[in-house]
């Protein structure tokens, strides 16, 4: 029974191993290509990177509890 373990686990490998390379997921895909981007925004536009760089709080209890 020894004897046959070992030539059957390496078919059993080697068949795992070729079953996966056929049905392709053994192989590295291509990554996908970055997009250019033309268009850029300010990100300190908006309000609220205004509130930020003045360091304003946000939330109304903030607000209300400054001293």
């Amino acid at each position: 029974m020894k004897q046959i373990m070992a030539p059957l686990t390496a078919l059993v490998l080697v068949a795992t191993g070729y079953s996966l390379h056929a049905a392709g997921w053994l192989h590295r895909a291509a990554l996908p290509q970055a997009e250019v981007r033309r268009e850029v925004s300010d990100p300190y536009a908006s309000e609220a990177a205004l509130r930020h760089r003045w360091a304003q709080p946000n939330h109304w209890r903030a607000l209300v509890l400054v001293k």
